[in-house]
């Protein structure tokens, strides 16, 4: 997906990166309402004026950040290589839980800037959209391992 105005689109991906980059660490590190937008432009390396002329908005921005974070995780498909019918309960939840420790490592800022979606966000444009994007990947990755363990009989409901 697209975020930002059109003359971030047209940056060099490597400076969208660090912008993206800059804003993701100051939000997961301060909260989506203590988040300076002065913090992110001094470490991003450009100018504040810059920086809402690719984001309007700190709304816009965090929606900027959790869009591109979700996709990166989307990409990465850690549930599409789960196979819950094979083997027992414990093996698949161990693969589950290790595929979720593996994106917690790869994207260290996906369950903190999901939580600041979750109960600070409520300003964020889309927020709807970014909210059914972090539900789907939890309701992807827990449901077919429970699932394929209780049809087996090895958990019940």
């Amino acid at each position: 997906m697209a975020y930002g105005t059109d003359r971030f689109r047209s940056l060099d991906p490597k400076k969208r990166a660090v912008v993206l980059d800059a804003a993701g660490h100051e939000f997961a590190t301060f909260g989506y309402l203590a988040a300076s937008t002065n913090r992110i432009a001094t470490t991003a390396k450009i100018s504040k004026g810059a920086l809402f002329s690719y984001f309007p908005t700190k709304e816009m921005l965090f929606a900027g950040v959790l869009g591109e974070l979700f996709d990166s995780v989307e990409a990465a498909s850690p549930a599409a290589t789960l196979a819950p019918e094979h083997g027992a309960v414990e093996a698949n939840l161990r693969a589950l839980f290790g595929r979720v420790w593996d994106l917690h490592s790869r994207f260290p800022r996906l369950f903190v800037l999901g939580h600041e979606l979750l109960f600070q966000g409520a300003h964020v444009p889309d927020r709807a959209v970014q909210l059914a994007r972090y539900a789907a990947f939890v309701a992807r990755a827990f449901p077919p391992v429970v699932d394929a363990a209780a049809a087996k009989g090895q958990l019940s409901k």
